[in-house]
């Protein structure tokens, strides 16, 4: 509530956002056609920083082969079900709307995204608006990170399940 700009950035601390990604992000915004005015926020392509670990290499083969491939995929039938906090960009005026981010969950992100679709909102992904991030170095953070990844998962699963009747 604090927020009084029309755009919200989200950005974890260890991603950085690639030149002219916001930019990017807001062209699709503005370009979004006929449905614009049900667009809320943009997802950004999200890669690996550079390493010279094959661990952290293959973690960017997974971001590019498995999570972008699969929110462009998403996008394509306008069902992104996750506009990843580690970089998107959101109205913030919806984020009002629902009270911002919760904590009801571990993945936050996921959440905010589910609530606002059920309201008929919706989010775009935009490969060219891209950020880099640092992906865990050893087998036990990449296991923390999954598992709570995969808890935030299940958790909203349940708090967004369709209850017919109520």
């Amino acid at each position: 509530s604090a927020t009084t700009t029309p755009f919200l950035v989200t950005l974890d601390a260890d991603t950085a956002l690639c030149p002219g990604a916001v930019d990017k992000a807001l062209a699709a915004l503005a370009s979004a056609g006929k449905n614009a005015a049900s667009v809320c926020a943009v997802a950004f392509d999200i890669g690996v920083k550079p390493s010279a670990k094959a661990f952290a290499e293959l973690q960017g083969l997974e971001y590019d082969g498995a999570l972008n491939f699969e929110r462009r995929a998403q996008g394509m039938v306008n069902a992104i079900s996750v506009c990843p906090g580690a970089a998107s960009l959101w109205l913030t005026q919806d984020l009002r709307e629902i009270g911002g981010f919760s904590d009801r969950s571990a993945t936050e992100d996921v959440d905010a995204t589910l609530q606002l679709a059920a309201r008929g909102r919706r989010t775009i992904h935009v490969p060219g608006a891209s950020a880099l991030t640092l992906v865990p170095q050893t087998l036990r953070q990449l296991m923390s990170q999954r598992q709570r990844w995969c808890l935030g998962h299940y958790q909203n699963m349940l708090i967004h399940w369709p209850r017919r009747g109520a």
